[in-house]
């Protein structure tokens, strides 16, 4: 059985239900009447709902322990990496969804590992199962960081446990990147699903 967690303003806002194969469930994000409008700035939403989201996740995950369908898996979005902390603290197994293509999601890795700088002090920049890449190839935020260094940190912070997670799913088709799959595969700690 599959269970989906959205936030609590989400819910509100766009009044979703399900379709009976997948059961809808709320966590707060600590700005439960606004949403990410509401907060101050992209830290300020990012802390709040990391601290709020924590506690309703594990509230959610209690909830569903005394019933004959219990949480055992976690899959959470990449951009919330402390999900696997609490996926951890309640004995599940858990990973990310990364939603980017996999060829992003690895340039992203590389710089969180310190392998590739920001800017890149080269160019093109060789990354092993892509062709070589020039500027304008690479995600913007790697070519001008200090356009939305928030988001930068957020995307590159994605990687921040993976050597926790038990799998890796990447919304991507083998066949479309299948030389970066491979390459991902090899480096990255956990499987790339």
């Amino acid at each position: 059985k599959a269970t989906l967690a959205i936030t609590n303003y989400i819910s509100k806002t766009f009044n979703p239900t399900s379709d009976g194969h997948v059961a809808l469930e709320t966590i707060s994000d600590g700005y439960d009447e606004g949403g990410f409008a509401a907060a101050d700035s992209v830290d300020a939403y990012l802390a709040r709902m990391e601290a709020a989201g924590s506690r309703s996740l594990g509230d959610l995950i209690e909830a569903y322990a005394i019933t004959p369908h219990p949480i055992t898996c976690l899959v959470y979005d990449s951009f919330l990496p402390w999900a696997l902390d609490v996926a951890k603290k309640y004995g599940l197994l858990g990973g990310p969804f990364f939603t980017q293509a996999c060829a992003v999601n690895h340039v992203y890795f590389l710089i969180h590992h310190g392998r590739l700088s920001v800017p890149p002090s080269t160019v093109p920049v060789e990354i092993p199962g892509l062709p070589p890449l020039e500027l304008a190839d690479l995600p913007s935020f790697v070519g001008a960081p200090e356009s939305y260094p928030t988001y930068l940190k957020l995307v590159v912070n994605k990687n921040i446990n993976l050597d926790e997670a038990d799998f890796v799913l990447v919304n991507s088709y083998y066949e479309f990147e299948d030389t970066v799959v491979d390459t991902m595969s090899g480096e990255w700690p956990t499987p790339v699903l």
